[in-house]
């Protein structure tokens, strides 16, 4: 049987400009305890140590975060996310001081050596270890699986497959899933982003593919276009026969009542989210391309699109300069 992993109050807290405060934090968390969520993810966006790095701050330090829902660790699997470029040990102490169950460690692919002493780090203080294998889609399937091969190797508990940019349609999902299945033990998970309005049908595929956890947020909050949202996601499952037992009422009364007050107005995708999607474009490297497109005087969307036919993962700004001048 799948779980369903909630990164409302992580992933989402991008959504609502890192809104999310401590108390929103334990009343959220409450509520989707309350609703039969197993698995809860919670924090600042890029993990703990944003201070350190001069990230933009969030409405609750990584302490505060913390604090807010060490009385019902007992009642739940909460953890945070982590980025090793980011995150150091003392956030790891942090976590099991806090009595947090899990850890979600992040790198792109290609880069996940940088991550193996901090999976051993977390492995040896008695934290499960999940890992986010982002961009996912810049690598082929067969790639992906060496690299979930190498993190069953380190001691990871569950490698996520995460779709950065929404770019995967159901036959890709279909494709990674089950590749990832045949070469490793090691449970696996994935993470939809709902650029092309697939991250519902990407999540019943990858279930169907026997994905052991799936990425799910209250009205579907995250970067760019949004998770898979939790609500439609159990009202689906339900409908298609899966026995779970989460309330698929005190769902909705919570991402209402909770959680939509909190959003900004929102009429649909816009052009920029549907592109990412398209392409594979990670939105964080958007304010680059805008200002390498300014200074070039060269078509913002055109641009994207010619990058990342030639690199998802990590486009230098030589490169996208480069790109700029031959489109003239």
């Amino acid at each position: 049987m799948f779980n369903i992993l909630d990164c409302t109050l992580r992933d989402g807290n991008h959504a609502i400009d890192l809104n999310f405060n401590k108390e929103h934090t334990k009343q959220i968390t409450k509520r989707l305890i309350d609703s039969g969520v197993k698995y809860i993810e919670i924090g600042h966006p890029m993990g703990p140590g944003s201070l350190r790095k001069d990230l933009k701050l969030a409405a609750a330090t990584d302490i505060e975060y913390l604090e807010s829902v060490k009385e019902l660790a007992s009642k739940a699997n909460i953890g945070t996310f982590f980025l090793p470029t980011i995150g150091e040990t003392s956030d790891i102490d942090n976590l099991c001081r806090y009595n947090m169950n899990f850890i979600r460690i992040g790198s792109n692919v290609g880069s996940v050596d940088k991550a193996k002493s901090f999976i051993k780090y977390s492995k040896d203080v008695g934290l499960k270890v999940h890992f986010s294998l982002m961009k996912a889609y810049a690598m082929s399937p067969y790639e992906l699986s060496q690299e979930a091969k190498k993190l069953e190797d380190f001691g990871v508990d569950v490698v996520h497959i995460m779709d950065s940019a929404g770019a995967l349609i159901p036959n890709d999902v279909k494709k990674y899933i089950s590749e990832l299945k045949n070469a490793v033990t090691v449970k696996i998970g994935f993470h939809a982003h709902d650029n092309l309005r697939l991250a519902i049908a990407n999540a019943l595929v990858a279930i169907e593919e026997g994905a052991d956890f799936i990425d799910a947020s209250l009205r579907g909050l995250g970067r760019s276009a949004g998770n898979a949202q939790l609500e439609i996601l159990v009202a689906v499952l339900k409908k298609s026969g899966y026995d779970i037992p989460i309330n698929l009422r005190f769902l909705l009364d919570c991402g209402t009542e909770l959680v939509k007050p909190l959003i900004k107005k929102y009429s649909g995708l816009e052009m920029l989210d549907i592109i990412y999607g398209y392409t594979g474009f990670h939105s964080n490297f958007l304010p680059l391309f805008e200002q390498v497109s300014k200074n070039a005087k060269v078509d913002l969307i055109d641009l994207i699109i010619l990058v990342c036919d030639n690199e998802k993962i990590n486009p230098t700004l030589e490169m996208i300069q480069d790109i700029a001048i031959s489109m003239k």
